[in-house]
């Protein structure tokens, strides 16, 4: 058995995400309330709502909780802080799950059904609706957009900004396959065929803790003004940079003049001794 296959991987893995995915979210919260434009302060309470609650899920799944599956059986354990702190498995499925879900606990009955099969189907039926819905919307956009082209019915600017638009939709669509269709794929394909491979399990689950981080990433990217605080901060670094070179530059040259400028007095000084001496 490799270390890909230890809890180990999976917890310092997860351990490392969260590490790297911090200060990412901090920037990502502080262009949307310092940065975001008057043009999008329509949508700026909706985007920090929705960037708080990816934050919420990331640290949830990769610092609290780190749950260890053991697919293709309906097991694992958590590793997270919380176990370390006594919080029972149940409490904490209980707190990750009624999180987005909260009115699950309203519920008269709620069954847990003893088949995996009856868990895992609904669970992967629901992820390829969502993807399936994702691509019809991307499409519908795509060709509402082709067909605004070529009747011109829009302004040059206004193409413009479809086009970016749709580019950042793309994105964002293409991360979420990458995110949750790779785990949601292999667990369509392991639980009906009763294989058991860990490493894949811990793999698949890394990428899925994936998701908060790659959304940070993607919204400061994809949004030119938030885009813009990443370029003129390495703007500013490079001109630091250039000018600490300069200064160290000039201090050399000033050296190099002050050098040659004691030598032309020790030669003069030398000349005016020989002289005296004849």
């Amino acid at each position: 058995m490799s270390y890909l296959h230890t809890p180990d991987f999976l917890s310092n893995a997860l351990l490392i995400i969260s590490i790297v995915a911090l200060p990412l979210h901090v920037f990502g919260a502080y262009c949307i309330l310092v940065k975001t434009p008057k043009m999008m302060n329509s949508v700026k309470w909706i985007m920090l709502n929705l960037h708080f609650w990816s934050v919420v899920l990331d640290w949830g799944i990769t610092f609290f909780t780190k749950p260890f599956i053991l697919f293709p059986a309906m097991a694992g354990v958590p590793l997270g802080v919380l176990s370390g702190m006594g919080v029972s498995t149940g409490m904490q499925i209980y707190m990750v799950v009624t999180l987005f879900c909260n009115d699950i606990r309203r519920l008269p009955i709620y069954v847990i059904a003893s088949e995996y099969s009856m868990v895992v189907g609904p669970v992967v039926l629901m992820g390829v609706v969502i993807m399936i819905e994702a691509l019809i919307f991307v499409g519908l956009m795509y060709k509402g957009a082709t067909k605004a082209i070529r009747l011109m019915s829009i302004s040059l600017n206004t193409l413009i900004m479809q086009r970016k638009f749709l580019r950042a939709l793309y994105i964002q669509i293409f991360m979420i396959f990458l995110n949750m269709g790779i785990p949601l794929f292999y667990l369509g394909v392991a639980v009906p065929f009763n294989y058991y491979n860990q490493a894949a399990n811990n793999i698949c689950f890394i990428i899925y803790s994936l998701h908060g981080l790659s959304s940070t990433i993607v919204m400061v990217w994809i949004h030119k003004p938030y885009r813009m605080v990443i370029e003129n901060l390495f703007d500013r670094g490079r001109s630091r940079r250039m000018s600490n070179a300069g200064q160290r530059k000039s201090i050399g040259e000033m050296k190099t003049t002050l050098n040659v400028s004691n030598v032309n007095i020790r030669l003069q000084y030398n000349v005016n001794i020989v002289n005296v001496v004849i």
